[in-house]
């Protein structure tokens, strides 16, 4: 089958519950012991024309099969439905509707005529295995892809060492992370809104692709980190609930070693986050800008001029003239 145009748009096997997966199986299973009961009820009688005909009871066990037959066909349709492949869904159509009204039907093996086959179950089986083929490769492949993230990630001290940047600031990580990132993914973005009904989260960097989330924390001691874990426990409770992203990643860049990451783990595992959240720590350089010194306003004023005395003259008082 020829399912390449629905690889962007499938689900993984992990978004599609166990049971589902779990009903088609058993329901395959329970043809295959069917056609082994037809095959220990196989019996024929001949008519007074001399024809040959079904026993009674293997008709029976023969009708039975075809409605498993049809019941395991309806649970694969809406397997390949919950996987999102219309193409494959198709393709399994058409390769079934020849067996509609015949799922009754057995044949007899050329090799043995006592070993039965049924074509409907042979064709379930091979779909069944290939809807799980495809399903795992894509989840192999978005988990590749999330470690690939992960990866350039725990690289921000490299990174920004072979840029020759000193971080001042969780802006000055997060965009050479977000240079390489786009670079790998092509759906990378930057400042990613996630709305509340009262707030607007807005997630530091994120790819939609592998519905992966990443937030970045800088502090250059370990008061400010302890700040910067409350402000990851914040957006956990932004971000929670959004079906568009299933995996976080809190990434700590520190200016100093000031926590091992079994410090950080053990933080996250004592209050009980999320198991989608990650924490990453990273230590490299860094500082923090500091602020201007204030200058102090120097006076425009013009000095006040020194009035000239007063001469008195004929009796009277008199203001000098310039000559």
């Amino acid at each position: 089958m020829d399912v390449r145009r629905d690889e962007d748009r499938h689900m993984s096997k992990s978004e599609i519950a166990a049971s589902e997966w779990m009903g088609v199986t058993a329901a395959i299973d329970a043809c295959r012991q069917q056609l082994r009961s037809c095959e220990r009820t196989i019996a024929h009688y001949q008519d007074d024309d001399g024809d040959y005909h079904d026993g009674e009871q293997y008709e029976s066990e023969k009708g039975y099969l075809g409605s498993l037959l049809q019941q395991a066909n309806l649970r694969m349709l809406l397997l390949i439905e919950r996987a999102g492949l219309p193409l494959f869904r198709s393709t399994y159509v058409e390769a079934m509707r020849p067996f509609d009204g015949k799922f009754d039907v057995v044949e007899h093996s050329p090799h043995d005529p006592e070993d039965l086959y049924s074509d409907p179950l042979i064709l379930l089986d091979q779909t069944f295995e290939a809807l799980s083929a495809i399903v795992r490769g894509a989840r192999d492949r978005e988990l590749s892809a999330l470690a690939l993230f992960e990866s350039i990630l725990r690289q921000a001290p490299y990174i920004l060492t072979d840029r020759e940047i000193v971080p001042t600031s969780e802006a000055e990580v997060r965009r050479p992370l977000f240079d390489v990132l786009k670079a790998v993914f092509p759906d990378c973005q930057r400042e990613i809104p996630v709305p509340h009904i009262f707030k607007l989260y807005r997630a530091d960097l994120g790819v939609r692709s592998i519905k992966a989330l990443a937030e970045i924390k800088y502090a250059i001691d370990e008061k400010e980190l302890r700040t910067q874990i409350g402000g990851i426990y914040e957006d956990m409770k932004g971000y929670a609930g959004d079906p568009q992203w299933s995996q976080f990643f809190a990434v700590f860049y520190t200016a100093t070693p000031v926590a091992a990451p079994e410090r950080i783990e053990e933080e996250f595992r004592l209050s009980r986050v999320d198991y989608g959240w990650v924490p990453i720590i990273v230590h490299g350089t860094g500082t923090r800008r500091l602020p201007a010194p204030r200058v102090a306003n120097k006076s425009t004023t013009r000095p006040a001029q020194k009035r000239l005395p007063i001469k008195k003259a004929s009796g009277r008082s008199v203001r000098p003239t310039n000559t």
